[in-house]
């Protein structure tokens, strides 16, 4: 069960959320390839300080050189790895700079053939603006050239930085014992096909897919709630922020709690509370925080989260096979029990379809593209437990 609180003289099981996204949500993708995906780590209130504290222990494990908060776009990038040791060089262990042996030969390496570039990125890094990826290639070229098997190993450092950390989100996620949830769970949502038209109000591309996530991570609670008979939940939610269109103002403003307003009140038809099946879930607003040096552990996994759950749901496979790749992706499991469907929602056509189950009309008529097999599936999977639930509810 999770943290439980009382409110009114009844038990109110209590959750943390931390929101994030991945995609390009500033540009029509058309028919290309790419998919649009907003994250969500469920976590257990109980259970996030421990999953915070052992976080910061197993990056420090790991790789002591990367500074807080580490970006996940930018683990993905091995000449990072030489250009973080710089900084960090003057305050190494022993044992961190045989760790980072390899990243530290890059580094000089590239002291030596892109000088300049070196200590410009390093510097930028530190500055922690929106990385330049085309940047970062061309010096990861230098660095090959100069020294193809040290480049290798410098890959190799990377690959195991990225899996140590999935094996550290693995272990932190399980359930503290037998037959007890998860410790946190992993939701996203994401377009069920290519140039799809959102099944929402709202505007632009991010809204849409947070109000289908928080959607979800109601239905999911409510579904819980039913089997555990814990009818009262509540949400605390707190994003990374980015910039959204606002169509009262007719431009793209910062993310902030008048825009989140709009989602709660979509998600649960006006006010804080979403009633179904008799399982009230409250939705709440932690916060709208920048990805800074204060950013909590809890929103560096909805980071790496989504960052690594893009892949699987870009594909057409199935959902059992999309939802097994975002666990091995991210070390999440991606159910919180086998009663509860699909942890993964997909807009659109797919919404659609809940949207009828639950007896509401769509916003906006029926796309032509196909959609992804996993998006398909996820809605075929929640539909009949959304129509009876609208049968039940009054």
């Amino acid at each position: 069960m999770a943290t439980v609180g009382v409110r009114g003289g009844v038990a109110v099981a209590t959750w943390s959320l931390f929101v994030d996204e991945s995609g390009d949500f500033d540009r029509d993708l058309g028919l290309g390839r790419e998919q649009r995906i907003v994250v969500g780590v469920l976590a257990q209130a109980e259970a996030v300080r421990g999953l915070e504290a052992g976080l910061r222990d197993a990056l420090r494990a790991s790789a002591p050189w990367i500074p807080w908060p580490p970006h996940a776009t930018l683990l993905r990038r091995p000449v990072c790895h030489a250009l973080w040791v710089g900084p960090w060089l003057g305050t190494a262990s022993k044992r961190g700079r045989q760790r980072a042996d390899a990243a530290i030969r890059a580094r000089d390496v590239l002291e030596r053939v892109a000088a300049l570039e070196t200590r410009a990125l390093t510097a930028a890094l530190q500055a922690r603006p929106k990385a330049d990826h085309a940047r970062l290639r061309r010096l990861e070229d230098a660095l090959e050239r100069a020294d193809p098997s040290l480049w290798r190993e410098v890959c190799t450092l990377a690959e195991d930085v990225r899996d140590r950390i999935t094996q550290a989100f693995l272990r932190l996620s399980r359930p503290p014992a037998e037959g007890a949830l998860p410790r946190c769970v992993l939701l996203a949502a994401g377009e069920a096909a290519r140039g799809e038209e959102p099944a929402s109000r709202l505007s632009g591309r991010y809204l849409p897919l947070l109000e289908l996530l928080l959607e979800r991570v109601a239905d999911a609670l409510t579904a819980l709630g039913l089997r555990t008979g814990d009818h009262e939940h509540r949400v605390e939610a707190h994003l990374l922020g980015r910039d959204v269109e606002d169509d009262a103002h007719e431009e793209r403003l910062p993310l902030d709690r008048g825009h989140v307003d709009q989602v709660f009140d979509a998600t649960t038809g006006g006010g804080p509370v979403r009633r179904a099946a008799g399982v009230a879930v409250e939705l709440a607003l932690g916060g709208v925080h920048a990805f800074d040096a204060q950013a909590s552990p809890g929103l560096v996994l909805a980071d790496f989260a989504a960052n690594a759950s893009l892949g699987p749901l870009s594909s057409s496979a199935g959902l059992g096979t999309v939802r097994g790749l975002v666990a091995q992706n991210t070390g999440l499991p991606v159910e919180l029990q086998p009663e509860v469907p699909s942890l993964l929602a997909a807009g659109g056509d797919a919404r659609r379809r809940t949207l009828a189950a639950r007896g509401r009309a769509a916003p906006s008529p029926p796309g032509q593209a196909p959609l992804r097999r996993w998006a398909s599936e996820q809605a075929d999977a929640w539909a009949p437990v959304l129509a009876a639930w609208a049968e039940a509810s009054p």
